[in-house]
């Protein structure tokens, strides 16, 4: 940058290119590398002001950019050129291909891209999405729907996670399993309801390809109905409860809580839930207290299944003992780590318990 040899070499390679066109990644990796090598936040800004001039920033670089001035600290945000900079981000948001932003955003909701970079750059970058939807693969939809209710800004776009989400029927057939959980995840999550047609939608396909989805996704799926309140058919729920009975020994212990927890809720409102899915469910507690080196259950894991099992057991359900013995000692070993929600409800599930006629050790309470 002291020299201008290097901005002066990213110049002439790109001597006769149109403006606003798309570059190779060649060009792309001179850029993040010319950005990554400055020292001071003056040559930063300086730097930033140049590719302004030549509207030679894309999206990922521009978060680059931002996130290098923020390490770099020490600079004035009424700068010219980062007023320039943050006032230029739809723009560049609008020249960056779809593939692009929307990589760009992933790697801002995993935390990999920008992290000390404001929510703010995220939003005006996600603003950009309904414009490049036609552009957008399914896979890339699925991925932007994801970012958005990750970085926690749905409610701060509503009309552009809405508009997303309403593309996503037309495409779901063309999503890979994985991808169909993701939205199904995004959607249960995010603070801003979507119209109801379009997550009616959403379940049924997802439900009707759990047989395709791996034991990660079963209990999402499950869950994720749960939350949403939302009625599949008949056949649907059947395909679901096969892939749980076929699967279940492959579930973590966290995908056997939520789904325990998902199933109750469900049964509370009036869906058949047959009751040897909560007896697979709660003899893997028993297997894996068994088998296990180091139980995995968490404490907010144990919690669940407690209360879950507890609740079912009051619905008439026959409900191991055994499963609850294995867990009891879990939570004197595990007490530190359960909040005040987890041991209020443990404390209620024992109470519950005793009067059940299930031993429930005087050491838990």
């Amino acid at each position: 940058l002291k020299s201008g040899a290097g901005l002066s070499a990213m110049s002439s390679q790109s001597a006769g290119r149109p403006e606003g066109s798309s570059w190779p990644d060649q060009r792309s990796t001179q850029i993040k590398r010319a950005i990554l090598n400055v020292g001071t936040s003056a040559e930063m800004l300086e730097m930033i002001e140049y590719f302004l001039e030549r509207h030679q920033l894309d999206c990922c670089t521009a978060v680059l950019a931002l996130n290098r001035l923020c390490e770099l600290g020490g600079y004035d945000t009424t700068d010219p050129s980062m007023r320039q900079l943050m006032d230029s981000l739809p723009q560049i948001a609008m020249r960056s291909d779809a593939k692009l932003l929307v990589e760009t955003i992933h790697q801002r909701a995993l935390g990999l891209a920008g992290s000390l970079v404001p929510s703010s750059v995220s939003v005006e970058l996600c603003s950009a999405l309904p414009e490049k939807l036609r552009e957008m693969s399914p896979k890339s939809l699925a991925l932007a729907i994801w970012s958005i209710t990750k970085l926690e800004i749905d409610s701060q776009i509503p009309n552009v996670f809405c508009t997303l989400c309403a593309a996503v029927p037309e495409r779901f057939a063309t999503l890979v399993h994985k991808d169909r959980a993701m939205v199904l995840w995004a959607i249960t999550e995010a603070e801003v309801m979507v119209p109801l047609d379009i997550a009616q939608n959403v379940c049924d396909w997802a439900v009707m390809s759990a047989s395709d989805f791996s034991p990660q996704d079963l209990p999402l799926t499950i869950w994720a109905l749960a939350r949403l309140g939302m009625r599949v058919s008949d056949a649907a729920l059947q395909v679901l409860y096969q892939a749980i009975l076929e699967k279940v020994l492959c579930f973590s212990p966290q995908g056997i809580t939520s789904t325990a927890w998902a199933g109750l809720k469900l049964k509370e409102l009036g869906v058949n839930i047959p009751d040897r899915i909560f007896r697979a469910l709660f003899a893997m507690v028993i297997v894996m207290a068994w088998t296990e080196e180091v139980f995995g259950f968490k404490p907010h894991d144990i919690a669940n299944t407690i209360w879950s099992g507890t609740k079912l057991k009051e619905l008439g359900l026959q409900v191991p003992d055994g499963m609850f013995k294995v867990l009891f000692p879990e939570v004197t070993k595990k007490i530190d780590g359960f909040g005040p929600q987890e041991i209020a409800n443990t404390i209620l599930s024992g109470t519950t318990l005793k009067e059940l006629g299930v031993q429930v050790p005087d050491g838990m309470f």
